[in-house]
């Protein structure tokens, strides 16, 4: 897992440079690549083990995400490689009535496909969808007859996630997306909806 991992983020780093051959020397300027970066906002369920005592399961987090993105369009569809990292603490209410504090960490790489089923001048609308491979990291801390308890665990699993959202052409090369999206981590079993808004730069 940890080579695949590694293949793909080589890949990541590696794709503007094919990319801009590829829209330039291949496909006579059909194909243009891009650029992008995106905050999101998270409100999920995620797998909570705690070893003694009762079991959790699951519990709702809330969370904050980052994305960097290089890739192609042509038309009215983009290939796109994603490099995310997110990081997100269980709620409040489990802090009062529990005592679980609970915080999970994730990075990982996604290979997505856009398609714009409205285009209009300035403005699109666009689903997507995509896979690829994510670490994560969990940190769980939480009271057992009146014993504090600590434990962590991590993995590296498959990540997938389905997509919407709208683009807005600001200038010639610059758009500012908005959008949503489902996305699921296997391993740690996170399952979250993500709010995102993030700007673009087509060469």
């Amino acid at each position: 897992m940890k080579k695949s991992l590694l293949a793909l983020t080589f890949a990541f780093f590696a794709f503007p440079a094919g990319a801009w051959a590829w829209s330039f020397e291949v496909s006579g300027y059909d194909w243009r690549p891009y650029v992008g970066v995106g905050v999101q906002g998270s409100i999920a369920t995620v797998e909570v083990q705690v070893p003694q005592g009762w079991n959790l399961n699951r519990a709702t987090a809330f969370g904050g995400i980052f994305d960097f993105a290089v890739g192609v369009k042509h038309e009215r569809v983009r290939l796109e490689l994603n490099y995310f990292g997110r990081a997100s603490l269980n709620d409040p209410v489990s802090w009062t009535l529990i005592r679980v504090v609970s915080a999970s960490a994730e990075s990982g790489v996604l290979a997505n496909i856009y398609y714009d089923w409205v285009s209009a001048g300035f403005f699109s609308m666009y689903v997507g969808a995509g896979a690829g491979l994510s670490r994560w990291s969990q940190s769980t801390s939480y009271v057992y007859l009146l014993a504090p308890h600590h434990y962590e665990r991590d993995g590296t699993d498959l990540v997938w996630n389905i997509l919407t959202g709208m683009s807005f052409t600001i200038a010639d090369t610059v758009s500012l997306d908005f959008g949503m999206g489902y996305q699921r981590t296997l391993g740690i079993d996170f399952r979250g909806v993500n709010f995102k808004m993030g700007l673009r730069y087509t060469f």
